[in-house]
């Protein structure tokens, strides 16, 4: 996401310089403090000098990474962080003598637009602001008649919550609905996905009711005929019905000598298609829940506790809602209760509802992939009886197909270097996406804008190095189209040494006369100790540098060569006498870095 050489580049220079012959001073925390707003932490990290930082991000699982380099902490914990909003947890980490790390456990992908960073002086601070809580919404035209809605709450009553919303017109000459079998009987499952490419639907979500058996539990008609009836050991349920004249219906109905009869008195002689859920949502512009009276509430199949939810509903002015509620991780257990369902598609117009089939069942599916999990969730799609298809003769509008192209595959790891990346987004014919059609982007390794809107089908973006050796990756996505790109991050050459003296451990002698008793009041004096001694390894840019070869003296006797680990420190445990000595190492075309080791006073007794 975000890197900052706060010490200007000249004394940076310097100071690498300096390494060769004298051991460079490490920043140091001082402490760690963190405050909290409304929507919003401020973790603060204070600091012995001006801080050189980074600031990313890390998928499975979600994670921020406050990143310090050249630094070093000793014994510090932060506070136990506020439980709103996308934080899980955090903790510090010190993975090498010079990288000090606060990483933040989220909930909920973070992009780099939610974070801000500040430097401060007296005392010298690096100061953090992440956004905790925030809601999220996009519109794209599918067709020119059926339009997508996304909502995306992050930190909200529920958590998180995921709405996805199809609005078009029934009356639409272009459109077509139909209500779709699991491969095509009455006694099969198939997921919703898998009935929209075998249809070649331009939009499905799941429908009504099913048994384990596989048929379903409702009313369910096609080109008017009448293929299963409702319940009969429950009360009838809310139907969804399209008459020949794309009148859309919404009532309770039970089907008596092979008719459809609704309890109002509603005349339902010409539906060519309906299908059974409930309950009623709405009614003449209010929440008019049907719940008991359809024993879907606690003294019949429960289904009020908060799950994923599908609803169809039709506005004031006649337009068609189809629309899905998800969490996070499953629909199981989180999404909706149903009169959180019934409120909020009240606010997005409409004037009559039903519930349909929903918690695992929850499906919304637009040009054969579905679109409606939250992001955090791993579950494969449930197969299902029913699912209500969406046809549109017109050429669609959304992205279908998202290219990357980037200038390079290959930068250093230094924090600086940058390169284009060009995203080509076109529709299923190929052809441009219309202008200002969103794009946003999801970086590991690189620093890269949150999102861009298209021009002519083209989106062109900056992208900068993290000082992160490795494989950078570069996510794309728009509508429900991605595309993925990687960037080798290459380390720099060798730069310096660092390090550190630890804990010594004085040696008992060797016995040299093997059997002879010791008095047990005058235990033998060491003679030699056991010294640990850590050395890091970094290129200029204060990059870990793995497989280093290490030449290792004592008081000019060489002991050995010690390659530096794939991460991390290396430790070294050197025998060395008890009085006062300097070992030498020697890496490369560096200067030795000689560390001198102090008299170890033996143990009083």
């Amino acid at each position: 996401m975000l890197l900052k050489f706060r010490r200007i580049l000249l004394p940076c220079l310097l100071l690498v310089l300096l390494t060769r012959t004298l051991p460079a001073q490490a920043n140091e925390v001082k402490a760690l403090r963190h405050s909290s707003g409304p929507g919003k932490v401020r973790m603060v990290v204070d600091l012995s000098d001006p801080p050189i930082y980074q600031v990313y991000t890390l998928s499975s699982p979600e994670r921020l990474v406050v990143e310090l380099l050249d630094t070093e902490a000793t014994a510090l914990r932060p506070a136990t962080p506020p439980t709103a909003g996308v934080i899980a947890r955090w903790r510090v980490e010190q993975p090498t003598l010079r990288r000090f790390r606060w990483v933040v456990d989220l909930d909920a992908p973070l992009t780099s637009d939610r974070v801000k960073t500040m430097v401060l002086e007296d005392p010298h601070r690096l100061v953090v602001d992440l956004q905790t809580t925030w809601e999220e919404e996009r519109s794209l035209p599918l067709t020119e008649g059926v339009t997508w809605f996304r909502r995306e709450v992050v930190g909200g009553f529920r958590g998180y919550l995921l709405w996805n919303e199809l609005a078009f017109d029934p009356q639409d000459p272009h459109l077509r609905l139909d209500l779709g079998l699991a491969k095509d009987r009455l006694d099969a499952r198939e997921t919703v996905t898998a009935m929209a490419r075998r249809t070649g639907a331009l939009a499905a979500i799941n429908a009504g009711y099913f048994a384990s058996s596989g048929g379903p539990l409702g009313v369910v008609v096609r080109e008017g005929r009448i293929l299963a009836p409702h319940v009969s050991r429950r009360p009838p349920r809310t139907v969804l019905g399209l008459t020949k004249k794309r009148e859309v219906l919404f009532d309770r109905v039970a089907v008596r000598d092979k008719s459809l009869t609704s309890l109002s008195g509603q005349d339902w002689s010409e539906v060519e298609m309906a299908c059974g859920g409930g309950p009623r949502l709405l009614h003449a512009g209010r929440v008019a829940l049907t719940t008991n009276e359809e024993q879907l509430g606690p003294n019949g199949n429960n289904i009020t506790r908060v799950a994923g939810r599908t609803a169809v509903a039709v506005t004031a002015d006649g337009k068609m809602l189809l629309a899905t509620a998800s969490g996070y991780r499953d629909n199981h257990s989180q999404g909706m209760k149903l009169e959180e369902l019934a409120s909020t598609l009240l606010r997005r117009g409409a004037h009559e509802a039903m519930n349909m089939d929903g918690g695992g069942s929850v499906s919304m599916v637009l040009g054969g992939r579905k679109i409606s999990d939250g992001v955090g969730c791993r579950l494969a799609e449930r197969p299902v009886a029913t699912a209500i298809l969406l046809f549109d003769e017109r050429p669609t509008l959304y992205p279908e197909q998202v290219v990357l192209e980037l200038a390079t595959t290959r930068l250093p790891a230094d924090g600086r270097s940058t390169t284009q990346a060009v995203v080509h987004v076109r529709t299923a014919s190929g052809a441009p996406v219309p202008d200002g059609t969103p794009v946003e982007f999801r970086a590991e390794g690189l620093a890269a804008p949150a999102r861009a809107s298209t021009r002519a089908g083209k989106v062109e973006v900056p992208l900068t190095t993290l000082c992160l050796p490795g494989k950078a990756r570069l996510r794309i996505s728009s509508g429900h189209a991605e595309a993925s790109g990687e960037i080798v991050l290459q380390a720099g050459a060798l730069q310096r040494l660092v390090t550190r003296v630890g804990p010594a451990t004085p040696t008992p002698p060797t016995d040299s006369q093997p059997g002879l008793p010791e008095a047990e009041s005058t235990p033998p004096a060491p003679t030699s100790r056991t010294q640990l001694l850590e050395v890091l390894a970094e290129d200029g840019w204060y990059n870990t540098l793995p497989g280093v070869p290490v030449v290792v003296s004592v008081d000019g006797a060489e002991v050995g060569t010690f390659p530096t680990p794939r991460e991390g420190n290396l430790q070294l445990k050197l025998e060395l006498p008890l009085q006062a000595c300097q070992v030498t190492l020697q890496a490369g075309e560096l200067d030795p870095v000689t560390v001198p080791i102090p008299t170890l006073s033996p143990p009083q007794p």
